[in-house]
């Protein structure tokens, strides 16, 4: 079966803190549409609620959805996940047979949810494997506790509670539904958009601190796209799930800081997002450890400006200009040539320039085939620097022809 690089990764289902409706696993309708009906509801009756279910019907103690279906119709997944439990060989009229779901599946998703598709008449997938939104599972029957068949339907929370994945007033609790699409009462048969990485965790863009919601989540708003953090002193926490990269704690600007370490199964190319680079940091407060993290790096491009004040910079840190500029080329007590003065002898300054460009016609070619530059952007600093060295020497040569005359 097809799946994402980032679901390679084992689906662990400890309980982790914050908000899971924030991370974007979302549901399609697990069977055919146009052969189902919803026949039971998810029960709302011991949650001290002002009714008992968000549809037309449901039983007492009944924490699932029922879609009434023809033995033998495709149960599919109903999101990304991991196969991490099968029962099979159960038959029809044993109701304990299964703990009661009878033949069917448990799929864990990558934010923690998951899912269980029971009363199957067989189920096709095995433990470990990984399936996409859409795969065939199993097929609807009527085993364990079943008086007809139908797919038994259920999400529970990384805390293992029930929930229904319906929003309504008898399920005030859930922001928004947990399907992908629901018309007419009935979900549709659409997929949602694989999670992604570590948002609304450590590691994962923000704007403002409200991006992060997790306790102690904060937004280091300067690195780029902002990156959700967390205080620290020596340790950070983790979250489990295939979508969250590994936190440490490093040195940001003299405070502990959480960052995600590098992880090419989130992010294949180069271990991090666009725009962080994997460099090995030490953790903050005990040096003798380090870790890859992702940390802001180099812009991709860079301005053509930006390179030219680097150049100046590079000569003594000094804005560009003429006199000043000259001053970082030519020694103190020299003439342009880097010879003592001699206010006699024009000729030398009048030399120096086709010497220099002598020099570069001849010696810079046969430099390059000996020691070829592997940076191209030293070769172009060089270059420029050579440039404005020329353009110098000339400005002063026509300056002190003008004095003589």
């Amino acid at each position: 079966m097809l799946h994402a690089t980032w679901l390679t990764l084992t689906l662990l289902g400890a309980p982790f803190g914050g908000d899971w409706q924030d991370f974007n696993v979302r549901f399609r309708l697990p069977i055919p549409r146009g052969s189902t009906a919803i026949s039971s509801w998810f029960s709302h009756d011991d949650k001290k609620y002002t009714c008992e279910c968000n549809g037309d019907s449901c039983r007492t103690g009944h924490f699932g959805t029922d879609f009434a279906a023809v033995a033998g119709t495709d149960a599919f997944a109903a999101a990304d996940g991991e196969v991490i439990h099968v029962t099979n060989g159960c038959v029809v009229g044993d109701i304990e047979c299964g703990g009661g779901f009878g033949n069917h599946v448990r799929l864990r998703h990558a934010n923690g949810v998951q899912t269980i598709y029971a009363h199957l008449t067989i189920a096709i997938v095995s433990v470990g494997t990984v399936v996409e939104c859409g795969d065939k599972i199993g097929e609807v029957g009527n085993t364990g506790h079943s008086f007809g068949a139908h797919l038994h339907f259920e999400v529970e929370t990384p805390e293992g509670d029930d929930l229904d994945p319906f929003v309504g007033p008898c399920n005030p609790a859930l922001q928004e539904s947990l399907w992908v699409a629901v018309e007419d009462g009935l979900p549709l048969e659409v997929c949602g958009t694989a999670p992604t990485p570590n948002q609304h965790w450590i590691g994962g863009s923000c704007a403002a601190t409200s991006d992060c919601p997790f306790d102690g989540g904060l937004c280091l708003v300067e690195w780029p796209q902002g990156t959700c953090s967390q205080a620290c002193t020596r340790f950070c926490p983790d979250r489990n799930g295939a979508i969250y990269s590994v936190s440490f704690c490093i040195d940001v600007g003299g405070e502990g800081r959480c960052v995600a370490r590098c992880d090419s199964d989130l992010y294949p190319d180069g271990g991090c997002r666009e725009g962080y680079v994997c460099e090995t940091r030490e953790r903050f407060g005990e040096p003798e450890v380090s870790q890859g993290v992702c940390v802001p790096g180099p812009p991709e491009t860079s301005d053509v400006s930006d390179l030219e004040a680097d150049a100046t910079s590079a000569l003594d840190g000094d804005p560009q200009g003429g006199d000043d500029l000259q001053s970082d080329l030519t020694p103190v007590g020299s003439d342009d040539d880097g010879q003592p003065k001699d206010d006699t002898n024009p000729t030398s300054d009048a030399s120096t320039a086709s010497d220099l460009h002598d020099d570069a016609s001849s010696g810079s070619r046969s430099g390059c085939q000996s020691s070829p530059m592997a940076d191209p952007r030293a070769a172009f600093w060089v270059l420029w620097i050579f440039g404005i060295v020329v353009s110098a020497r000339r400005r002063r040569q026509t300056r002190m022809r003008a004095r003589r005359r």
